[in-house]
């Protein structure tokens, strides 16, 4: 199981490889992992959209330390990380109380970014907890003010795991619509919000509606 940053590169038309073997990455890694799937693509992107590969590469590198200072699912103790991933009708539910302590670290007086319920959040997301990823940053949506761009993020980042929740549940139509509402929620929004990238989670978005076509 791999415990470092990733990111898998796949052409699209790769005689050799599919979707599956992105997918099995994203099964078995422990931290953050980020894909490109290279439209009209073969077998070697750095060779047939040298381009486009090099950018996506450069750019990745410059995100590492950003995943290192958020702790997206790097290091995090026993007492922050789930017994399992709960997927709903495949395994159990937690205690209702589990992520209690977690979602408690939101306050009035605490800038949201600098929040446990904020960084674990986004470790889940990474990590492969979508439902509790929901479940930490909800608490964080309801402290936002209505409307607001930090509001939309953190929305956004709620459905995008949520979508990739119902992949799990092997549900495309219902990925597909919650990928609608996450590219609704940014669609008048660029730069950064709370730290991450807009465009970062348009590409996220994008990619998640490639595998559920």
């Amino acid at each position: 199981h791999w415990r470092i940053p990733v990111l898998a590169i796949q052409g699209s038309d790769d005689p050799y490889g599919t979707m599956a073997q992105i997918s099995e990455i994203d099964e078995r890694i422990y931290s953050p992992l980020e894909t490109l799937i290279v439209d009209g693509c073969g077998h070697a992107p750095h060779l047939e959209q040298p381009d486009q590969t090099t950018a996506a590469i450069v750019e990745f590198c410059a995100t590492l330390s950003v995943w290192n200072r958020q702790r997206f699912c790097l290091g995090l103790p026993d007492a922050l990380r789930p017994s399992h991933a709960y997927v709903p009708g495949q395994n159990a539910r937690h205690p209702e109380d589990r992520f209690d302590h977690i979602k408690s670290s939101v306050m009035p007086d605490v800038a949201v970014q600098d929040t446990q319920a904020w960084q674990v959040g986004l470790a889940y997301l990474h990590a492969g907890y979508f439902w509790e990823c929901h479940e930490v940053l909800e608490a964080v949506w309801l402290s936002l003010p209505d409307p607001s761009a930090e509001r939309d993020m953190t929305q956004a980042i709620i459905q995008l795991a949520n979508a990739r929740l119902k992949v799990k549940m092997k549900r495309p139509k219902a990925t597909l619509r919650l990928c609608g509402i996450v590219a609704e929620l940014l669609r008048s929004h660029s730069g950064s919000i709370l730290g991450i990238p807009v465009e970062d989670v348009t590409r996220w978005t994008n990619e998640l509606r490639i595998q559920s076509e």
